[in-house]
């Protein structure tokens, strides 16, 4: 796993595994929740499925 913190203007938030991925089934309330909180300080959360295993999730907000 490798985890990125960058804070600038906003603050991004990279984490990448190599595991088997994310499952497209899965329950996402929690990731929903990370989409909603980020989408209110005017940013995103995209969580990929990643073409040799794995997931990426990358948060990002804008700092106030």
């Amino acid at each position: 796993m490798t985890v990125t913190l960058d804070v600038t203007d906003s603050v991004v938030l990279d984490i990448v595994d190599n595991g088997r991925g994310i499952d497209a089934e899965a329950a996402r309330s929690g990731l929903r929740n990370l989409e909603q909180r980020a989408r209110r300080q005017g940013g995103e959360a995209v969580i990929d499925r990643l073409a040799d295993g794995g997931t990426r999730l990358r948060w990002s907000a804008g700092l106030r």
